[in-house]
């Protein structure tokens, strides 16, 4: 997989857009092999190589290539960088006159990228022609500025902690008691849901049935839970997680061959063990429920 930036010379990095990449690569790579396509020029680009660097001491499939506009780096930055890059790659625009052999750069890491991140706030320069041309590419696309300005916009409410629990303790300690139970002890709990929910979001005309569609809420849910402990989002921002996991998944199913999903036998062995769950759950609820009616009258 290939992952491609841009974004403004002038950006400046925050804690809140590293914990935004960091679950944004975690979610769109997982363990396959992947390469992330830097620029070399300015504040972003600059960003995108260190967090890249970071990222790749903890996943060492992950490869970081500089493509250079010109034969060879030919600035301060790009010489920094192609120090700590993987691969130098010059995409031969020998034919392209010197003054817009960016353009072409840019043009051609969109044309490679199966997923840009970007970091744009107006439509006018460089940064924003290469995000037009990405869109008009049909290039999935994650626009961290957006991000930035929404999340500015608000007053987070907080509880448990800082994030907002949308499933309680019990629940919780049930599902990944059935998840253990399929999944082995030693399995990451996070990579068999997340494989369940990819079955389910590459067939949606099963979520006209309530049990399919409570399973995969109970699966993204269980998704944006852990995300939400261990990255920057902000505790309000549980809906753009959600759309965001949504997006990093169909990105996976579509774009990486290889991607491994569930079969139906295996999930529909899961609901079914779920499906004995949500039965006591649901009478204990009624129980309470009743228990509390009665207390009031």
């Amino acid at each position: 997989m290939i992952v491609t930036f841009c974004g403004h010379s002038n950006f400046r990095p925050s804690e809140r857009c590293e914990g935004w990449l960091r679950s944004i690569l975690d979610a769109a790579i997982g363990h396959l092999p992947a390469s992330l396509y830097l620029g070399g020029c300015g504040g972003f680009d600059s960003f995108a190589y260190t967090y890249g660097t970071t990222y790749r001491q903890s996943h060492p499939h992950v490869r970081l290539v500089l493509v250079t506009p010109y034969p060879s780096p030919n600035t301060r930055q790009q010489h920094r960088e192609a120090s700590g890059c993987d691969e130098i790659l010059y995409p031969g625009l020998e034919n392209v006159p010197p003054r817009f052999a960016i353009v072409h750069r840019n043009r051609y890491l969109v044309d490679c990228a199966q997923l840009v991140i970007a970091y744009v706030t107006h439509d006018w320069g460089g940064a924003y022609r290469t995000l037009r041309y990405a869109r008009a590419k049909g290039k999935p696309i994650v626009n961290l500025a957006d991000w930035e300005h929404t999340a500015g916009l608000r007053t987070p409410k907080t509880q448990n902690g800082g994030i907002i629990m949308r499933t309680t303790k019990q629940h919780r300690q049930t599902f990944l008691h059935t998840v253990s139970a399929f999944a082995g002890k030693d399995s990451s709990a996070n990579y068999f849901v997340r494989h369940i929910f990819a079955f389910l979001r590459e067939h949606p005309e099963l979520l006209s049935n309530p049990e399919y569609r409570r399973l995969y809420d109970e699966t993204l849910d269980f998704q944006v839970e852990c995300t939400m402990r261990h990255s920057e989002w902000e505790p309000d921002e549980w809906e753009r997680c959600r759309r965001t996991t949504e997006f990093v998944v169909d990105l996976a199913n579509h774009s990486q061959g290889n991607f491994e999903k569930f079969s139906k036998e295996l999930v529909d062995r899961f609901l079914a063990r779920r499906r004995k769950d949500w039965s006591r759950e649901d009478w204990n609820r009624e129980d309470w429920n009743r228990e509390n009616k009665s207390r009031e009258d």
